[in-house]
């Protein structure tokens, strides 16, 4: 049976012609199979297969971000698993005694994800799966959380587009070649958080903040499990990826250049800033701030730039998003 290659708006359909006259047209991106038929002669059939290659990929064209040729992202969907892609901290298989510390723990992951308005998921990096995906809608591109679930890794293969999905693996090795350097009983102290693009269902691309940190560690302490929260990220752009240490306002920064953790502490604000910035998350205007606190509605202003320069961002938006995520207030 001959299969032939085309090149339709720069991506690559693969056409199998079977006798009888049936073409199968697969989008090897989401493995979806559509098959039409004719009864004609050798022209038509010409005419027939581009015609019906062209609607298929225009149909699908909006969820395939990839710039890599499709024929190769869909081995890489096959194969990731097999591969280092994504899978630094691959464990193996996890001890009867290991097994037992879980004690129905999913139940009080489940409680949390029905607080808060963020998207919560845990990883099982023995079976490289997802072993929970919360409702909340923000990481969930259109899918059910069943769906995603899954899906497991090959939701990030599917979802998020291919330079976001370097930057994730380049994440995955640094984060715990950093991870394994740590002093075994310190390992759950620790969290890492950057942003990525997912892309929904509609072909939208919404840059997300995701955070994780260790839920279980194996006796050989490797990270066994991860718990994983998603909001909206408040930069504009991929990366800004940070270790955090519970307990004390040291951070690490990885320099995506030199792939090098340069080590700081988070921005210090004074009370009255902090109470400026709590006042905001109230809702509270400029004018209303400075009625409460006794101050006028300039000096109010001038405390908003203080804040703006030692959280590095432009406007209260930034400076309420980045002070909630980092535990400033």
């Amino acid at each position: 049976m001959p299969v032939h290659s085309f090149n339709l708006y720069g991506q690559t359909a693969i056409a199998t012609e079977i006798a009888l006259g049936y073409i199968t047209a697969v989008s090897t991106i989401d493995h979806l199979t559509v098959y039409d038929s004719f009864k004609s002669n050798a022209d038509n059939f010409s005419i027939m297969k581009g015609y019906f290659l062209q609607k298929s990929l225009q149909k699908y064209s909006q969820r395939l971000h990839f710039s890599v040729d499709l024929g190769e992202a869909n081995a890489k969907m096959k194969n990731h698993t097999n591969s280092s892609l994504l899978t630094k901290n691959r464990v193996g298989k996890i001890s009867e005694e290991d097994s037992l510390k879980q004690q129905n723990y999913l139940e009080v992951v489940k409680s949390f994800a029905r607080l808060t308005y963020e998207s919560i998921y845990v990883i099982d990096y023995e079976k490289m799966a997802f072993e929970y995906v919360s409702e909340n809608p923000l990481f969930l591109c259109g899918y059910s959380s069943e769906e995603v679930l899954n899906m497991g890794y090959d939701f990030y293969f599917k979802n998020v587009p291919e330079n976001d999905l370097e930057l994730l693996n380049l994440i995955n090795e640094a984060g715990f070649d950093f991870f394994e350097k740590l002093p075994g009983d310190t390992k759950k102290m620790y969290s890492i958080t950057y942003d990525f693009h997912l892309v929904n269902q509609d072909g939208k691309h919404i840059l997300i903040n995701h955070k994780l940190t260790p839920l279980f560690l194996t006796s050989d302490e490797k990270m066994w499990k991860a718990m994983c929260i998603v909001s909206i990220a408040h930069h504009q752009k991929a990366g800004n990826i940070c270790i955090h240490k519970q307990g004390t306002d040291i951070t690490w920064e990885l320099d995506t250049v030199t792939k090098v953790w340069r080590k700081s502490e988070k921005p210090k604000l004074t009370k009255r800033e902090m109470e400026i910035l709590r006042l905001h998350a109230q809702g509270l205007t400029i004018n209303q701030i400075a009625e409460k606190i006794f101050v006028s509605s300039d000096t109010v202003k001038y405390y908003r730039r203080r804040i703006f320069e030692r959280l590095n961002v432009s406007n209260i938006v930034e400076a309420l998003s980045y002070a909630v995520n980092n535990k400033i207030i």
